[in-house]
């Protein structure tokens, strides 16, 4: 299996499935939330809540193949919503928080490669 993905497994065998980036120690509480949030779904969930700079978090979370990470900053606290930037495919974009975790609910439970 770890030949077949190259380590980047998908999401449902994955061992971290969501990396919480926030850009700034401001956001910590909004990230600890959506964390809260993400785990009663039973989502496997990290938060990066070192003083790094954003570039070095997305890095290091693309160094350990996560396949979802999830940007916090101002427009998405506001929001209640996650900037969502996908590991596979680069894809940047922002979703509500609530269909950002049924969307990961729904590939979990249909295996979706």
């Amino acid at each position: 299996m770890i030949e077949h993905f190259a380590g980047a497994f998908p999401v449902w065998l994955a061992p971290k499935q969501v990396a919480i980036l926030p850009i700034s120690d401001t956001f910590n509480d909004y990230a600890s939330e959506v964390k809260q949030q993400l785990t009663q779904n039973d989502i496997r969930v990290s938060l990066d809540d070192s003083s790094d700079s954003l570039n070095k978090k997305i890095r290091n979370a693309e160094l350990i193949k996560v396949p979802y990470m999830l940007i916090i900053g101002e427009k998405e606290q506001t929001d209640q919503s996650v900037s969502v930037r996908v590991y596979s495919t680069k894809e940047q974009y922002e979703v509500s928080l609530e269909q950002f975790a049924e969307q990961i609910v729904k590939e979990y439970k249909e295996r979706v490669l």
